[in-house]
């Protein structure tokens, strides 16, 4: 800007083209957090001039818990019970899938749907298909077990013999 008292248009404005640049980066540390970077630059007549940045608002949205039809995830399981004829415990460790989920996020769901698999009846000898039809993720509550859930199943022996049981599950 500039004043001319002796011409006929005493002001003059020179206004240069300006170029506005924000660069974010968005990082992930060991323990998943997220941290982000912000950096502010303005560019005029070829030169890069960095401006401070006083504050910065990020936010980050999670998503809502929400029911997955299909998310199948491999698990291994133990499950403990009673056989109903003859009547007598068991003990079936095995391999399932699970179909469904539901939580906020398909990776570690809160809750695992209809985990379907077999295993060895260990009293009975015999292999089993097991259902759980819902089992509880216990692993968000407790330290150094992410995708451990707990819950209800349901054995079927080559035999006919029925189980109710109870089992352990974690997810692979």
């Amino acid at each position: 800007m500039g004043f001319s008292a002796w011409q006929e248009k005493p002001w003059s404005i020179d206004i240069k083209a300006r170029e506005y640049n924000v660069t974010s980066v968005v990082g992930t540390d060991e323990n998943q957090r997220m941290y982000f970077e912000n950096k502010f630059s303005l560019k005029v007549d070829g030169k890069e001039y960095d401006v401070p940045i006083k504050t910065a608002t990020t936010k980050q949205i999670y998503p809502e818990a929400k029911f997955s039809w299909w998310n199948p995830q491999l698990f291994m399981a133990v499950d403990g019970g009673v056989g109903l004829s003859p009547v007598r415990g068991e003990f079936t460790p095995g391999v399932r899938v699970g179909i469904m989920s539901y939580g906020k996020y398909k990776t570690q769901p809160d809750f695992s749907v209809l985990q379907v698999g077999g295993g060895y009846g260990t009293v009975s000898q015999r292999p089993q298909l097991v259902v759980s039809p819902v089992m509880y993720n216990i692993g968000q509550h407790i330290p150094l077990m992410h995708n451990t859930y707990i819950g209800p199943s349901l054995g079927i022996g080559t035999d006919g013999n029925v189980s109710i049981m109870g089992g352990i599950a974690v997810g692979l």
